[in-house]
């Protein structure tokens, strides 16, 4: 490819879906964890205070198989008042202040959604990650994801990949299977559309089984080419119709290239970062992937500046205390006190995958931003399910 990675991540921004997948899930028995909180979001999820767990692989844990069933009908209105899980237990939420106002009617028609990375890589990465192979031609370290960087790998590691892609070739040209470490954080991109649908009351339920079998069909599509990455938007609503929409995907070397030291010019996008020039009226649809981006699409509108000679941008976006939320596209983290802290979900930010799987992992932290304690010229982590993590430079000229 001869353009630049900035040109390509610009032009997959404009990309119209090239395809699109559309399924309802009829059958089954359904089998769930009985231990619920009290808003009725699965304990399993844990999206609303993400536990710090030991440091581990960053790929994703392997699927365990469960069994769904769609229900007869789906209410007509959502509800009119949040569990009370959202609200931290040291200031109240603005989210439940917006519900319980007269703001939300919950008639409102949209979609759950969910912006799912397919990467080939990935898999390959885990294989290497996971295997290890004799001592004629044994690898001494394993490959964390963490630590990739855009270096050539070793001969020992370049033997593993080359084993991993042909084992990924029997996989989906012979087999049509598609094994779930080719999709980031699959698991969780499940459980937070299932906790969007308990949260809005629909009698629906998103299986993992039907998520899972939906991207194998995508992926094994004539369209697509299985060897390049790909976005997939994952959208169900009320009904439980769940329609994936496919894309190009920006190649990302190392997901989680915005955690490095030391950025690498051509190879880990930066992004420049704006400040809104005024805070949001935060809500369920800040809080959880919707089709209603209203908001966003404002922010976006005042904010990034279209003649920029670097074409990619993100806006900063605050709530009506002053307090950070997160960017347009993404959620972030700001270096503050030897750690990077990202915005509580008490502020309104939404529950993002890779934001719940870096606090899971206690790559990040949650704390108050102030948008008096920003600097011009500081970096900022950002993280989304496509991109992963990377980083940005805060510009607060005018």
């Amino acid at each position: 490819m001869s353009e630049t990675q900035e040109e390509f991540n610009q032009w997959v921004l404009e990309n119209e879906p090239i395809f699109a997948l559309t399924a309802n899930h009829t059958g089954g028995d359904f089998v769930a964890d009985s231990s619920v909180l009290p808003g009725g979001a699965p304990t399993t999820s844990n999206w609303l205070q993400p536990a710090p767990v030991p440091f581990g692989s960053l790929s994703s844990a392997p699927s365990s198989a469960s069994t769904f069933s769609s229900a007869d009908s789906a209410p007509t209105s959502a509800p009119t008042s949040a569990p009370t899980t959202l609200t931290p237990p040291d200031k109240v939420s603005l989210v439940e202040q917006y519900i319980t106002s007269e703001v939300y009617s919950g008639n409102e028609e949209f979609s759950l959604t969910s912006a799912i990375r397919y990467d080939p890589a990935l898999y390959v990465h885990h294989y290497a990650a996971n295997h290890t192979v004799s001592s004629s031609d044994s690898v001494t370290t394993l490959v964390d994801p963490s630590t990739l960087s855009s270096s050539p790998p070793l001969p020992t590691t370049a033997e593993l990949y080359e084993r991993a892609l042909k084992e990924l070739y029997t996989l989906i040209e012979e087999q049509k299977k598609v094994p779930d470490e080719c999709f980031f954080l699959l698991e969780l991109h499940q459980q937070r559309l299932q906790f969007g649908a308990d949260f809005f009351n629909w009698d629906v339920e998103i299986p993992l089984d039907l998520l899972r079998s939906e991207l194998n069909r995508a992926i094994t599509a004539e369209a697509v080419d299985w060897r390049r990455p790909y976005k997939i938007r994952a959208l169900v609503d009320k009904t439980g119709t769940l329609t994936l929409q496919v894309a190009p995907a920006p190649v990302r070397p190392n997901i989680f290239s915005g955690l490095k030291s030391t950025q690498v010019s051509g190879m880990d996008p930066v992004y420049e970062v704006y400040l809104d020039s005024r805070s949001i009226m935060v809500s369920p649809f800040t809080s959880l992937k919707t089709t209603k981006r209203d908001i966003y699409d404002a922010a976006r509108a005042r904010s990034l500046r279209p003649g920029s000679s670097n074409p990619l941008q993100e806006v900063i976006l605050y709530n009506t205390r002053d307090e950070v939320t997160e960017g347009s596209i993404f959620n972030l983290a700001l270096y503050r006190d030897g750690a990077w802290r990202t915005p509580p979900l008490g502020t309104g930010c939404l529950c993002g995958v890779v934001r719940h799987h870096l606090l899971s992992k206690q790559m990040v932290v949650e704390d108050d931003i102030s948008i008096k304690s920003l600097s011009h010229g500081e970096p900022v982590l950002l993280f989304n399910g496509v991109q992963g993590v990377v980083r940005g430079i805060l510009n607060l000229e005018s």
